[in-house]
């Protein structure tokens, strides 16, 4: 719940209509458990919130399908399967 809570706190500083998943990823950090395992894996708070900053791009969260429209995949991903198939992966390289 302590979880949620700060989530929410987030959703509200940033004027979002909806709570989302990087509310939640931006709460991760209240929890110093967490904290603690995010900061052994090399991923501090700054980081965090500068990552999320980057993929919402200034937008708002104004319905429950809006994390949809981030097209963070398409984006930022890359088919390595389809790659693979069209032999533009070689063991050689």
């Amino acid at each position: 719940m302590k979880l949620i809570r700060a989530a929410t706190d987030i959703q509200k500083h940033q004027n979002d209509s909806h709570l989302a998943v990087d509310h939640i990823l931006l709460a991760l950090p209240t929890d110093s458990d967490v904290d603690k395992a995010l900061a052994e894996a090399g991923l501090d708070k700054k980081k965090l919130e500068v990552a999320v900053r980057d993929l919402r791009g200034g937008r708002r969260v104004e319905n429950k399908q809006a994390e949809e429209t981030y097209e963070a995949l398409s984006k930022y991903g890359h088919d390595l399967v389809a790659d693979a198939e069209s032999g533009k992966l070689s063991r050689d390289r």
